[in-house]
């Protein structure tokens, strides 16, 4: 594997993603860091697509907590996502001792980088049910305030599909009562709040 031949795959990933050998998946992972945009790109792609088929990429899960303190936001997002598709090979339990680290990227200082944690909860939180309680609380502790007003009601509407989804596994008054409070914030238009009514009256 070379550069020439990684950018080749640009917007052909899933293909890529089929057959990779274990020093393909290392010198993607290498990629990750690399200053050109193209192919940290095609190299994080499609080592999220190889994660979602294969446990092959989980033996670098330590490389991807790593990212987690990076100041640059771009490998802060590569590494929760990483992190987020790679929890349902963690036989290891990694996740179960970092949770924290990554729970305080529901807060980001970058709008992109909080939502992109949030959403990413989806991909493992049916894996790791016993962590169902601390990552809700963790999402009803976000203070969307300390985020613009054109952001707030987008991170809401983030927080607000995983805690139902996680209320589906384990049904809580507190995440209800967050929920009823919020959906009457003013934050969310009448269409948002009409479906989400409909949604926790059917819970």
């Amino acid at each position: 594997m070379d550069v020439q031949t990684l950018l080749t795959y640009k917007n052909n990933e899933e293909e890529f993603a089929l057959n990779l050998s274990e020093n393909d998946i290392e010198f993607l992972v290498s990629v990750l860091a690399d200053k050109n945009d193209d192919m940290r790109y095609v190299a994080f792609k499609t080592l999220l697509i190889r994660s979602e088929l294969h446990d092959d990429v989980y033996p670098y899960f330590n490389d991807f907590i790593a990212k987690l303190r990076d100041d640059n936001s771009y490998q802060r997002s590569i590494g929760i996502m990483l992190i987020a598709r790679n929890i349902k090979w963690d036989k290891d339990n990694l996740f179960n001792a970092v949770y924290n680290d990554y729970f305080k990227h529901f807060s980001d200082e970058k709008f992109i980088t909080s939502r992109q944690t949030i959403q990413s909860v989806a991909d493992w939180i049916s894996y790791k049910p016993e962590l169902a309680k601390e990552t809700a609380d963790a999402l009803m502790s976000v203070d969307i305030n300390n985020y613009k007003d054109t952001q707030k009601s987008l991170l809401l509407c983030d927080i607000f599909n995983i805690l139902i989804q996680i209320y589906k596994l384990s049904p809580s008054e507190n995440i209800n009562n967050y929920l009823n409070k919020n959906i009457q914030s003013g934050l969310l238009n009448k269409d948002k709040v009409k479906k989400y009514t409909d949604i926790i009256s059917s819970l």
